[in-house]
């Protein structure tokens, strides 16, 4: 599967990401500083909202799987810090399909 083929990816690069399996807990990890980026799917109405205010609040960008801005329909989320975002989304787009 798709997310399968992209956490392969980000184990292997020297970027530090968090699989906690509470994606609110892994964005407040990338609001601090502790995690690089976060990757989540199948997000709810309220998890978009709230991860996307606290990664707004702390400088980091947060948008969907396509780079699009985050809207409350979203259900995919990728959050990095202003620098390293382009270069996650980067990455992403080079995984075969």
């Amino acid at each position: 599967p798709l997310m399968q083929r992209i956490m392969d990816q980000a184990d292997s690069t020297p970027i530090h990401t968090r699989k906690t399996g509470n994606m609110l807990f892994d964005a407040i990890d990338v609001a601090s500083g502790r995690a690089d980026a976060m990757l989540a799917t199948r997000l709810t109405r309220l998890e978009v909202l709230l991860a996307g205010l606290i990664l707004s609040e702390s400088a980091a960008k947060a948008t969907d799987l396509q780079g699009n801005p985050l809207t409350p329909v979203s259900t995919t989320m990728v959050a990095a810090n202003l620098k390293l975002h382009p270069l996650v989304m980067a990455e992403l787009e080079r995984l075969p399909a």
